[in-house]
């Protein structure tokens, strides 16, 4: 995907690292009724205007 895609479908990424222009990362934090709030991150890399890599703690259909 492009940077232009990523972002249509994630949304402008909440850190960006004037170090790290490749490197964009979110996080997402949930605090359901009566519960602890609960905070997931995600890191996206690029490379050539290419996302290449994701890491972080949040995994796509993973029960919450």
């Amino acid at each position: 995907m492009s940077r232009s895609q990523v972002r249509f479908i994630m949304g402008t990424p909440l850190v960006t690292d004037t170090f790290s222009p490749d490197r964009w990362d979110y996080i997402y934090s949930l605090k359901k009724g009566g519960e602890a709030r609960s905070q997931k991150t995600v890191s996206l890399f690029f490379d050539n205007d290419s996302l290449t890599r994701i890491s972080g703690d949040y995994r796509p259909g993973a029960s919450q």
